[in-house]
């Protein structure tokens, strides 16, 4: 079988007897599988629904392993403060971009102006003005697929930039909850709906919460990426911002 992903879904997993097997050896005889590049999951749809993306490597998982790993060794205000800035660019680079590829280029350049993320207080309000573009581009995609279903066409593909739209806007929202200490793991449905996430627990212990709400925001902001063809390079460059301050010398 597949391998579990973080979000306890099951991933595309080896060939399979008496499966529908592709040619590269996996195989879809599995419930659930993750969205390649991403950590939400859906149920599988049809072959044809299936994204041009390839599936997760495995250079791709250490490089998560990674930042999880580097994460763990931060100070707690060092964790605290990459969380807030890898929610800012979830929202402010990714969302914005999603936006911009998807036609709207005025809710993206409104985006684009918030304030930096950089506290509680910025976090929050670039929460909540996020809220009015991830409604807005919800309705635009349940307005298509009831479209598609009128003409009898159910299970047509929906315009892929309104679904890459739509998540962009959605895992940039719960990266900036995760920095937050608001939510946790997304698991979407196949219409790409967000299912209610469970609320992190707050720790008694700060510094094992500020790691918790750096891990979430950085998973949540790769997959924000990964709706514009940019998860790998988020991955990297989060991996650089980890590295740079372990490296830095340490005040006495």
């Amino acid at each position: 079988m597949g391998e579990k992903c973080p979000a306890l879904c099951v991933t595309e997993g080896p060939r399979v007897k008496g499966a529908r097997n592709r040619p590269d050896g996996t195989s879809r005889n599995l419930e659930r599988r993750a969205i390649p590049g991403q950590n939400a999951c859906m149920p599988n749809p049809p072959e044809k629904n299936d994204p041009p993306a390839p599936v997760m490597t495995t250079s791709s998982r250490l490089a998560r392993e990674t930042v999880e790993r580097m994460v763990g060794r931060l100070a707690t205000p060092d964790r605290h403060k990459l969380a807030f800035t890898w929610a800012d660019r979830a929202l402010r680079v990714h969302a914005v971009k999603a936006l911009q590829d998807g036609g709207k280029a005025a809710e993206a350049e409104r985006l684009r102006a918030l304030p930096p993320v950089t506290d509680e207080a910025t976090a929050r309000a670039a929460r909540d003005a996020a809220k009015g573009p991830l409604q807005a581009a919800e309705a635009a995609r349940a307005k298509e697929e009831a479209a598609l279903q009128a003409q009898g066409r159910v299970g047509a593909e929906v315009d892929p930039r309104l679904t890459a739209t739509e998540r962009a806007l959605s895992f940039a929202v719960e990266s900036l909850k995760a920095a937050l200490g608001e939510s946790g793991l997304v698991i979407r449905t196949v219409a790409g709906n967000t299912a209610p996430a469970p609320v992190v627990a707050t720790t008694s212990d700060p510094a094992a919460e500020a790691a918790k709400r750096a891990t979430l925001a950085s998973k949540h902001a790769i997959n924000a990426a990964a709706q514009s063809g940019g998860g790998d390079e988020e991955e990297r460059v989060q991996k650089e911002e980890a590295s740079a301050i372990l490296k830095a010398p340490r005040r006495l």
